[in-house]
């Protein structure tokens, strides 16, 4: 069970998307408690691979994004929309990159020493070494595939929740 709990909290951490390769400046910090805590959380998501996953992240949601946007702009020369998609990724992946320390002390706020441990003993493990090794292919085909259908849905979702709100005289 201890080990399933495990797997648990590691898929959630994973799927959230948090970054690992930041500095932190831990002499800011309150005590010393504060300073382990964060020193945990930042080897947790090292361990994990983070910075790899913002990666994946960003670009998929530059994926999305150009997809989405590029009806503003009427007239695209052939192969801009791969730039466009490729300037913004480089773009977002800094931006959360430069997040880090910030995201790391919030992953520290909601994850106790204890479960962080756990975490890191997790992505050591022989499953650990496993998820870490696949969620990458997995989540790039999640991105690429399946999100997708969900960024071209949800603009005929919007126009149908316009109308029943409408309807309902809540607009």
């Amino acid at each position: 069970m201890n080990g399933l709990k495990s797997a648990a909290f590691a898929v959630l951490f994973f799927c959230c998307g948090f970054l690992a390769n930041q500095t932190l400046d831990i002499a800011s910090l309150a005590d010393e408690g504060d300073a382990q805590r964060l020193a945990l959380a930042k080897e947790v998501m090292t361990v994990a691979g983070f910075d790899s996953a913002a990666k994946v992240y960003m670009a998929a949601y530059a994926r999305q994004a150009v997809s989405s946007w590029k009806s503003t702009l009427p007239s695209l020369k052939e192969g801009a929309e791969k730039a466009l998609e490729e300037e913004l990724t480089t773009r977002l992946v800094q931006e959360y990159l430069d997040l880090g320390p910030e995201i790391t002390r919030v992953f520290a706020k909601h994850f106790s020493s204890s479960e962080m441990q756990g975490l890191l003993d997790f992505y050591r493990s022989p499953l650990g070494q496993t998820f870490l090794a696949k969620v990458g292919a997995y989540d790039e085909e999640v991105y690429s595939t399946i999100y997708p259908k969900i960024a071209s849905s949800t603009e005929r979702h919007w126009f149908l929740a316009i109308d029943v709100l409408r309807a309902q005289g809540k607009l």
